[in-house]
């Protein structure tokens, strides 16, 4: 079972940032450490070895490092607790007034997973959701890519919902923090274990996303 870091992707020049929550949680790229609060580094929380737990209360402090209106792509693992309808925050950039989200992965009410960018009070706005859900105590792979155009959501390797409607035009990227396991304006804690995030300058391909997937052992093949 191979993470991130024992793949030959880990040398792509387009991977921005990447957690590997191994006890902390460092960028092993050193572009955006990141200051906890009350998260939870053990084995039990791990999808490989050690991994973060969020009780709730915790999160993780990235920072004013990224800007999501141009192309990216972002792939984590989660394993969630098994409230229903309850609307978590995973990934979020954006200000504290709730006036201008640029980036949010979330659970939502419905169990699924969504990928919201969002700006300047929904005047600009592009959602995807899963069509699986995720209650179930169970991991799952969770990827989101952006080209310019086309939002697209990616649950356990393939893909699942895709969008090109967008209303208005991006905005300036605002002086915001980026967070792990909550909303910038404190809202919408999550609840569960994470493990291996990654976020990327660039689109991956469905052959790259479904190769993360395969190579955790989740699926008949390893590919290294």
């Amino acid at each position: 079972m191979a993470e991130l870091n024992q793949m030959s992707l880990k040398s792509d020049a387009n991977l921005t940032a990447y957690w590997r929550f191994n006890g902390n949680s460092t960028d092993e790229k050193g572009y955006a450490n990141g200051t906890d609060t009350s998260i939870t580094y053990s084995t039990a929380n791990g999808k490989y070895n050690i991994g973060a737990g969020f009780s709730g209360a915790s999160k993780i402090v990235l920072g004013d490092k990224f800007d999501f209106s141009g192309a990216f792509s972002i792939n984590v693992w989660v394993n969630l607790n098994n409230s229903t309808g309850v609307r978590m925050a995973l990934l979020n950039k954006g200000g504290a007034t709730g006036s201008d989200w640029q980036w949010n992965l979330e659970r939502q009410v419905s169990d699924k997973c969504r990928a919201v960018l969002y700006q300047n009070n929904g005047l600009v706005h592009m959602e995807v959701p899963t069509t699986t859900s995720v209650n179930d105590l169970l991991w799952h792979m969770i990827t989101v890519t952006y080209d310019g155009t086309t939002l697209t959501i990616y649950h356990n390797g393939l893909s699942e919902n895709t969008s090109t409607t967008k209303t208005g035009s991006w905005l300036t990227n605002g002086a915001d923090n980026a967070n792990i396991g909550v909303r910038g304006d404190s809202n919408f804690y999550f609840t569960g274990k994470m493990d291996d995030v990654s976020i990327w300058s660039r689109v991956l391909t469905s052959g790259e996303i479904l190769r993360l997937y395969l190579s955790s052992g989740s699926g008949f093949f390893n590919f290294l």
